[in-house]
């Protein structure tokens, strides 16, 4: 995806062809890259506001200006199980200033992504000085490379710290590379299966209010069960904060504001009055088995659930990344998104009819009101309003 940078001008790259448009689809720069990037893992990222990052399918990381030219460059090599390989980015950075975050996994020279299952998170702050521009502050292992059974897998605890993996031997059999020759193809991993494209299993969100990031996470090649972890950056190291196992996260959102005022009067939608009400503070909003809405705190609790079947009176499934918005005077969040219905019932239809909708379509962009700071335990929510696709099309980006 491309950038749009503060006058309205846009900037845009395959990796082969650096481009820049004006505000009105005029051609500014167009020029050839070199060396040649193409394919990118992910669209560009804006750093600073001449700086952008890019990240290739190669595991290089560049931070170009934006015009097009290099200024530093960094690839993330790395060993494990004593075979040379590089860390492959397997999810778009957050970024923090000029701090950003990088999801990876390690790939063996020559050989196939999540051979040995070592996934890792990056922290790389970029320096505007002639020299080492880019410094790895930390980085952060979420495997133990020790030898497992995958019988052994059903016994994790969630007192475990570390996500385990299969070695070499136990992965391929005694045959080795023979082995894994002879059944790459049953062998290659999701990421291998979707290289290029924004994989929704793994999320990452970047939280400024408690320096923590957010993982949603899948194991590499099946090995493992799917996991949700917070990592709390300390400058120079990382500290975890916390990791649930068997946890499957499929979205993140997270609305940050300052926290100047500890009231706010707003109207209390039920009884159509103005009260005062402490103000909603920071909160992780996730989608969770694809048609639930959780909030945690910066320490993983699970402070609420929304099940959204029950709010909506239908069978769903959530198909967009999840936003987050609030009123001027905010006192609770309110969650966007798109929804897939599988069957259209007539709890729905009557629902769809009291926000002005004929509920024929099965796509819909719909918002939640969380209710969360309400002296009334409303667990179902609210629906704030809802509106069909045109032609019914499938809701599938932000």
């Amino acid at each position: 995806l491309p950038v749009m940078l503060e006058d309205g001008t846009f900037v845009g790259s395959d990796g082969q062809l650096w481009v820049r448009y004006s505000k009105d689809g005029v051609p500014i720069t167009v020029k050839e890259l070199f060396p040649n990037m193409f394919p990118l893992s992910f669209g560009l990222q804006q750093i600073s506001t001449n700086m952008v990052l890019l990240m290739t399918n190669s595991g290089t990381i560049i931070v170009m200006e934006m015009d097009g030219n290099p200024v530093a460059e960094l690839s993330l090599r790395g060993e494990v199980e004593r075979y040379n390989g590089t860390f492959i980015p397997i999810a778009p950075a957050v970024v923090n200033g000029n701090t950003f975050y990088i999801l990876t996994q390690f790939r063996e020279d020559n050989g196939p992504v999540g051979t040995l299952g070592e996934q890792r998170l990056y922290a790389i702050e970029y320096h505007d000085r002639l020299v080492n521009k880019l410094n790895i502050n930390w980085a952060y292992n979420f495997q133990r490379e020790i030898e497992i059974d995958v019988n052994e897998l059903a016994s994790f605890k969630h007192s475990d710290t570390k996500l385990r993996y299969r070695s070499r031997g136990k992965l391929h059999g005694k045959a080795g590379r023979k082995t894994r020759k002879h059944n790459q193809k049953e062998n290659i991993s999701r990421t291998e299966q979707n290289v290029g494209k924004v994989e929704t299993h793994f999320e990452l969100l970047f939280d400024n209010f408690t320096d923590t990031v957010f993982v949603a996470l899948y194991p590499p090649a099946e090995m493992g069960v799917p996991s949700f972890w917070g990592i709390k950056d300390n400058g120079d190291s990382p500290t975890q904060s916390f990791s649930l196992k068997n946890t499957t996260i499929t979205g993140m959102t997270y609305y940050q504001w300052a926290m100047a005022d500890t009231l706010s009067s707003s109207i209390d939608v039920r009884n159509n009055v103005n009260v005062p009400r402490p103000l909603a503070g920071p909160q992780l909003w996730v989608v969770k088995d694809s048609n639930k809405l959780c909030a945690f705190d910066s320490s993983g609790n699970e402070e609420k659930v929304l099940d959204l079947a029950a709010i909506l009176n239908v069978p769903l499934l959530i198909t967009t990344p999840i936003l987050s918005t609030r009123p001027r005077h905010p006192d609770e969040d309110i969650i966007v998104f798109g929804i897939k219905t599988l069957e259209i019932t007539e709890e729905f239809k009557e629902l769809a009819k009291s926000h002005g909708v004929e509920a024929v379509a099965s796509s819909y962009v719909v918002a939640i009101d969380t209710l969360e700071n309400d002296d009334v335990n409303v667990d179902a929510g609210l629906v704030a309003w809802m509106i069909p696709t045109p032609s019914d099309g499938e809701v599938k980006g932000q």
